[in-house]
């Protein structure tokens, strides 16, 4: 099935030295699951082909975490005019302080308006459905002046639905935030600051 094993580990190294840290941690982490833990071996019953991989050091150091100041935040809102999706995408993260999974996990039932929060119990990751990462990921947020005029302009142009994923796309399923970014925030950011 993996060929000869240490010709693979060699290559598998060469090639994930070309990316980035998460990858190979993700990589790592996802082929781990794949052999039995006592014997070594996968599921298949074959020699599992990363047990003499090393991990490079950038893979297993952790990295600076970055955030857009206030004024970064508001002047990618301006931006986005007129795309009310991008812009509650944009404000759940920046005043919610959630994981993209858990901000595509928000449903509109579950936000309280009278009480100004919103309840974080659920993540999703592609098409899975989960919790959040950690059990006291599970909380309510505050949702404050800024966020509740961008949850109320994507809830009018939705046409005021009463349940559903806040940001749905297309078929009322959470859109990905990476496609979003790519297609529809980056470029309004780089057109603004040209």
């Amino acid at each position: 099935m993996f060929g000869d094993v240490p010709q693979s580990l060699s290559a598998a190294t060469r090639i994930l030295a070309g990316y980035q840290s998460h990858v190979v941690a993700d990589l790592f982490g996802a082929t781990k699951t794949l052999w039995r833990p006592n014997t070594g071996e996968l599921s298949t019953g074959t020699q599992n082909p990363v047990q003499d991989v090393i991990l490079p050091e950038s893979a297993t150091q952790p990295q600076a975490t970055e955030a857009a100041t206030r004024e970064e935040v508001q002047a990618l809102l301006v931006a986005l005019k007129g795309n009310p999706l991008a812009r509650a995408a944009i404000g759940i993260m920046a005043s919610c302080g959630v994981r993209p999974g858990e901000a595509r996990g928000l449903r509109w039932e579950e936000w309280d308006r009278a009480e100004k929060q919103i309840r974080v119990c659920r993540s999703i990751w592609h098409r899975a459905v989960t919790t959040p990462k950690t059990e006291n990921s599970k909380r309510f947020v505050a949702v404050g002046d800024d966020l509740l005029e961008l949850l109320l302009d994507l809830w009018n142009w939705k046409g005021c639905p009463i349940s559903g994923y806040i940001l749905s796309g297309r078929k009322d399923w959470p859109v990905i935030l990476d496609n979003l970014t790519k297609r529809v925030i980056r470029p309004a950011a780089e057109k603004a600051s040209a």
